[in-house]
């Protein structure tokens, strides 16, 4: 089934490696507007927003690194079982 966009024209579902690559960039952006807010002194919230913008940002950096050193971030298989805990 096509997705619907926010201007509610019909499209082909894009690939999971697209959508990465778009919320790389989503986040990145996202990271420095929310870092620009958080430099105003007034604002009540400006030390957790600042938390969070380095955290997105650094997210981005991190996964977009990865993604040009030839890391597959999807894995084909199911995903490796972990041991049970011991007791």
């Amino acid at each position: 089934m096509n997705e619907i966009d926010e201007a509610g024209t019909d499209r082909e579902p894009e690939s999971d490696g697209a959508k990465l690559e778009q919320a790389l960039v989503e986040a990145h952006y996202l990271g420095l507007s929310l870092r620009a807010l958080a430099a105003n002194r007034n604002f009540r919230y400006a030390a957790i927003t600042a938390s969070v913008c380095e955290l997105l940002i650094g997210w981005a950096r991190f996964v977009g690194d990865r993604l040009q050193a030839g890391e597959q971030p999807f894995v084909s298989g199911p995903a490796p079982r972990r041991p049970p805990r011991k007791k």
